[in-house]
């Protein structure tokens, strides 16, 4: 298996949070000096930031099926043998067989798993733990499932805020607000629990600074300790 393809993607992710950063505190700065408000830009950066993570957590998962994918194709054998015996009666299966397809490509790996294109997603993350038992090889589940709650939690919150700034629904706020609260307060990651009155005052909420990081780049860098915990070694 070529680890390094892997390791790749991670890298390549940090880098682009790393640059997105910097644009930030670069564009900030010149927009305060400017005596301008940041809190829209605050919530675009936001968003281009999950965006982000969202794009990588599917590359992972299907390049990492494309490495090894006999736990995928055996969970989809499963999947399709289920289906099979809820439309057909029993002595019609006898004249149904599978067969296991040649190693995909990444490109139909892709059309196989995200058939809409839209990036596999999970809601809440814990569910990208159990997808990861059933469809990855051993070496990248393990680093899957030792992934902190803590940091899930972190995840389930970030999605909620691009949810709210996407959607702007009453639903999706008292969401964002449920997911934030549930962000341990006996953490480092404290700062980020703390409820937000209105759904326009979310860009100043990832603005606000805690006289160390602005809560956006605590956001960020917990995307990029997740993703380096997903490095193969």
């Amino acid at each position: 298996m070529n680890n390094q393809i892997i390791n790749n993607l991670c890298s390549k992710f940090i880098k682009e949070i790393d640059s997105i950063i910097f644009f930030y505190n670069d564009i900030t700065g010149s927009l305060k000096k400017q005596k301008q408000n940041t809190s829209t830009f605050s919530e675009l950066v936001f968003y281009r930031g999950y965006v982000l993570l969202e794009v990588f957590i599917s590359d992972y998962f299907i390049n990492c099926i494309h490495q090894d994918q006999t736990k995928f194709f055996d969970c989809k054998k499963k999947e399709i043998d289920k289906h099979i015996k809820q439309k057909f009666p029993e002595l019609d299966l006898l004249f149904v067989t599978y067969n296991q397809p040649n190693k995909l490509s990444v490109e139909e790996l892709s059309l196989l798993i995200d058939k809409e294109e839209k990036n596999i997603t999970f809601k809440p993350f814990s569910k990208m733990q159990d997808r990861s038992k059933h469809w990855l090889d051993s070496q990248y589940d393990e680093k899957v499932n030792n992934i902190p709650n803590d940091t899930l939690l972190v995840l389930d919150a970030a999605r909620a805020i691009r949810d709210c700034i996407s959607h702007q629904s009453n639903s999706s706020f008292k969401s964002m607000n449920k997911c934030i609260s549930e962000i341990p307060k006996s953490t480092n990651l404290q700062f980020l629990n703390e409820k937000i009155q209105a759904k326009t005052y979310i860009g100043s909420y990832l603005k606000k600074s805690n006289n160390s990081k602005r809560r956006i780049e605590i956001f960020m860098d917990e995307f990029k300790s997740f993703v380096e915990q997903l490095k193969i070694n």
